[in-house]
């Protein structure tokens, strides 16, 4: 699974309901990106730096480079953002995330 998480708004440490802690914990197992604000990065283990970009044309090229995942998410407390062209990813918002992954 590869995981693509944006920072301000969705993980704990900068205001949202996503633990650092579940993002570690899944870091050991699934591969993890960082959307946005790259200081996220310094936090998680095993981050490089081809592992943190912007949105769209990021996201896109991930997945082209990495087709070997079964599954591909997005966790954002923006999903409007991804309404369309987005075929094969999966969004969450970052509750429904932790509802899920949590």
């Amino acid at each position: 699974m590869l995981i693509a998480v944006d920072c301000d708004g969705t993980v704990d440490v900068s205001g949202g309901p996503v633990p650092l802690e579940l993002l570690k914990k899944l870091s050991e197992r699934h591969t993890l990106f960082i959307i946005g604000n790259p200081w996220l990065a310094q936090h998680l283990p095993g981050i490089v730096p081809d592992q943190v970009g912007g949105k769209s044309a990021t996201l896109k090229r991930w997945k082209a480079e990495r087709p070997k995942h079964d599954r591909y998410i997005v966790v954002d407390d923006m999903p409007h953002q991804y309404e369309q062209g987005w075929e094969g990813w999966e969004f969450f918002t970052p509750v429904q995330f932790v509802e899920a992954f949590g």
